[in-house]
């Protein structure tokens, strides 16, 4: 018996666009994508980002597309040229949603498959998707997916006595949008997650990204877990993610200083 693929049509009901940052000469990973997205149905089109590898940090401070200063106050490790190619790309496409009409924007990146065992749960979850969203994962890291026994415990005592005595980074509010919390059957409310394989952001969301990246301080990913974590944004993730990393094709990013040192 024939397995008909299932469609991913119906994420646009909540979405008016689907864009898949790529770069020029990626004819591989354009083709693969492609055919993924034809197969089942999903309408999209290429935004050809920037490849910071051919630039040096030195050019890119210089053109004011980064900000190493602004880095260096976050405390963490400075950005690579790839990096800074890859947030620039990201932000690119929040500015497109801001210069066009559209309301909403799915973002997904090249190398992105789906996943099987999750596929059962697709319709369920998109007929249950909230309305009110500013920030939704469709994929994210396997961190942060529930909120330890010793954060719970402190989040009764330490953390708001803490804040009450004037330290900021103890707020009982920013600390618990670090985990993954229950919302509904199907979503959760979002929490610090690495990877911007598969989001959708709203024009809200959007503002916000081009604010914080122009010129760019943060990873692509971090600049949406700063986000999550300090502002009021709606952020929410499917309990069940639909897409995930191709496992054979490797990151042109290549080694990442800041997340090995988080």
């Amino acid at each position: 018996m024939t397995i008909q693929p299932i469609s991913l049509e119906s994420l646009m009901n909540h979405v008016d666009k689907v864009v898949v940052v790529t770069l020029t000469g990626a004819r591989e990973r354009q083709d693969a994508i492609s055919a993924l997205l034809e197969t089942h149905k999903l309408a999209f089109e290429f935004h050809e980002g920037r490849d910071g590898r051919d630039q040096s940090i030195d050019d890119l401070a210089q053109g004011g597309i980064y900000d190493p200063r602004a880095r260096a106050a976050l405390h963490r490790a400075p950005l690579t040229p790839a990096e800074i190619g890859c947030a620039v790309s990201h932000r690119d496409v929040a500015q497109a949603l801001l210069d066009s009409r559209d309301r909403r924007v799915l973002i997904l990146e090249d190398d992105v498959h789906l996943l099987r065992e999750n596929l059962e749960h697709f319709s369920a979850s998109i007929r249950a998707m909230p309305r009110d969203w500013n920030l939704a994962y469709l994929a994210y890291a396997a961190m942060n997916l529930r909120t330890p026994l010793s954060i719970r415990l402190k989040l009764l005592s330490y953390y708001p006595l803490a804040h009450m005595l004037g330290s900021a980074r103890h707020e009982p509010t920013a600390i618990r949008r670090i985990y993954r919390r229950p919302l509904t059957t199907h979503w959760m409310h979002a929490g610090w997650f690495y990877g911007t394989l598969a989001y959708a952001i709203d024009r809200t969301a959007a503002e916000q990204i081009v604010q914080a990246q122009s010129p760019v301080r943060f990873e692509s990913d971090f600049v949406l877990c700063h986000l999550v974590r300090f502002t009021r944004l709606k952020a929410i993730c499917a309990r069940y993610p639909v897409f995930d990393q191709r496992p054979d094709v490797p990151s042109v990013i290549g080694p990442r200083h800041s997340q090995a040192e988080a």
